[in-house]
């Protein structure tokens, strides 16, 4: 499909394709091309004392995918998607590469590997600590899924634009086992910032099928910051999770979880929060969710925070 027609046909297609998993724009000649998205809209009070719940738009997402076979076992790829953040639409993926037995290579603007750290099973009140860096401009990564193993790396190359996710340097890796009942990895991830500082990550996810209905989540992370020319650790925070979830119907979901931060620095404090919450899938690519959550200030003070949302997907 042309680009001039492919620009006429998504404004319809939009409109039309709520209720789809996606949209197959073109598929003819070797060549697919997917449409994707997504809109997320919560009425949400957080964990800060001085700010009234209010209605707010938590996330816009629009890709699209294309793929064109170049021989069997080998394909070219190619993917373009925006976000709508911070009152903001960005560009947030916008790569190249190539796809076949040896998994997937991109080179460009996409999410590094430590975006992906986290198996909370909260939608907006867990505090699990994360990887410092979502989207990177100039980054190589590479990703394999062989069911049983999975595995993915990448490389963020130097730059010195103060926009490039606060990064100057990038290096992250993943690796994965799933069975019948346990889905584990781990990750490390190393990042170099433009203020002189540097940021390596490890975590260790489980997530445990206990039964058909009930289910946990299991995590451990360490984030150390330091200073890039010294070497003297600024910041050094352990991250413990726990959540157990339980299917009560096919349609409804009930969740229960309690994140730790111990924190090793100036404030030298602990830090916890606990949330619970429900979630009803209306239809496949609809959900509804309520949720409460609870957390430790300083000096043994809390705040209660909560969040009742929607996301219509296609």
């Amino acid at each position: 499909m042309k680009k001039t027609i492919l620009a006429l046909a998504v404004p319809a297609l939009l409109a039309a394709g709520a209720a789809n998993a996606s949209i197959t724009l073109s598929d003819s000649d070797g060549v697919t091309v997917k449409l994707s998205g997504a809109a997320e809209v919560q009425f949400y009070k957080g964990y800060e004392a001085d700010k009234d719940a209010t209605i707010r738009l938590d996330d816009g997402d629009l890709e699209v995918n294309a793929e064109v076979v170049i021989s069997e076992g080998l394909s070219a790829v190619a993917n373009i998607a925006w976000k709508f953040e911070d009152s903001d639409l960005q560009n947030d993926e916008l790569n190249v590469g190539f796809a076949g037995d040896f998994g997937t290579v991109t080179f460009g603007r996409n999410c590094a590997l430590g975006d992906d750290i986290g198996n909370a099973m909260d939608h907006e009140l867990g505090k699990q600590v994360g990887g410092p860096v979502c989207t990177y401009d100039k980054l190589a990564k590479w990703t394999y899924d062989a069911d049983t193993f999975y595995a993915a790396a990448n490389y963020g190359f130097d730059s010195d634009d103060a926009k490039n996710s606060d990064g100057t340097t990038l290096v992250e890796a993943m690796v994965g086992v799933r069975f019948e009942i346990v889905d584990g990895r781990a990750y490390y991830s190393a990042v170099e910032k433009l203020d002189g500082s540097d940021i390596d990550t490890i975590a260790v996810e489980a997530d445990v099928a206990i039964t058909d209905q009930f289910d946990i989540a299991l995590s451990y992370t360490n984030q150390e910051t330091s200073d890039s020319t010294s070497g003297a650790t600024t910041d050094d925070v352990n991250g413990y999770l726990i959540a157990l979830g339980y299917q009560a119907s096919e349609r409804a979901h009930f969740a229960v979880g309690y994140d730790l931060q111990d924190r090793d620095d100036k404030y030298g404090a602990e830090k916890y929060n606990v949330y619970l919450n429900t979630t009803y899938q209306v239809q496949s690519n609809v959900k509804a969710y309520a949720e409460l959550g609870q957390q430790d200030i300083k000096n043994g003070d809390s705040e209660t925070g909560y969040v009742l949302g929607m996301e219509v997907k296609f």
